[in-house]
């Protein structure tokens, strides 16, 4: 590995916005998101081009719910011919995956499933692993408010906010959509919904890319999301099914109504405190 390149943890791609599910408060947006093609040949351009300056130690397919993806063992091909990463793991809610997925999980080296309490059977998705790739199980107990409609005009809050993000600051959840580099994944899913300035690096017409990288990377100033954005710091709910109709309604408060003040404190003091959300955390090898 070449010293001169930027290490990560993770690179996440969003292979698809389609979902099976409407998760209230889903941070993707997908209950709502208009269907998009794939590009998956802006996605090799940008991989081939972004592998010169980053490597990260896993690539993570998302979605909404990516074996939803029609291109899926396409993308998975690209990026593992990239050689941008160490392994390949796919996101899923895991209530679509079956014997049909066999080639798809034997071409991965991770399948995280995150269970939403909708009734998955993980015996069987373990059997299905076996063999083929490792299997590692998020129990959600709690889900955390993503964002507000109505966002705020506090900038000393927005700046909080920001400053104590788990998803951008600490997991580092950098995120490559449509040829731009971003520092998490709702820099580009609120601009579905808000007129935002750009949030991102492009990855194929920056000139010195690592050097736009580093800076973007290290930029203590919030983004433009972050003013609807609620970081790491939205009140704890329970999971359910939203109507996609009334969805966007689920979230139409101001920030100040939906922040969990006490657990922003506690952050600003202890940056990576546990966000309470995950009951437990189960891993299978092949």
């Amino acid at each position: 590995m070449e010293k001169s390149k930027i290490i990560s943890e993770k690179l996440e791609i969003n292979v698809t916005n389609r979902c099976n599910l409407s998760c209230k408060g889903c941070s993707h947006l997908s209950p709502i998101c208009m269907q998009h093609n794939f590009d998956t040949e802006k996605l090799r351009l940008s991989l081939n081009r972004l592998s010169d300056v980053f490597h990260c130690e896993t690539v993570r397919l998302l979605g909404g719910e990516p074996f939803l993806s029609p291109n899926l063992q396409e993308i998975i091909n690209i990026v593992r011919e990239s050689k941008i990463c160490d392994s390949i793991t796919i996101v899923s809610n895991g209530t679509l995956i079956n014997d049909k997925h066999k080639d798809i999980l034997c071409s991965v080296d991770v399948l995280e499933v995150s269970d939403h309490q909708t009734g998955i059977n993980i015996e069987y998705i373990h059997e299905l692993t076996k063999g083929a790739c490792k299997l590692v199980v998020l129990d959600f107990e709690a889900f955390r408010e993503p964002y507000s409609e109505q966002g705020t005009t506090n900038s000393a809050l927005t700046d909080q906010i920001y400053k104590t993000c788990l998803i951008a600051n600490v997991w580092k959840c950098y995120n490559l959509e449509d040829g731009y580099f971003y520092k998490c994944p709702q820099a580009h899913t609120l601009k579905a919904i808000k007129t935002l300035s750009a949030d991102g690096i492009d990855v194929l017409n920056t000139p010195d890319l690592k050097a736009a990288l580093e800076k973007y990377i290290t930029c203590k100033s919030p983004l433009s999301a972050c003013k609807y954005c609620l970081g790491a710091t939205g009140k704890i709910y329970s999971q359910k099914q939203v109507n996609r109709k009334e969805w966007r309604k689920e979230q139409d408060k101001p920030t100040e109504e939906m922040l969990d003040y006490q657990f922003l404190e506690k952050l600003k003091t202890k940056a990576n405190s546990n966000n309470h959300c995950v009951k437990s955390i189960i891993s299978k090898e092949k």
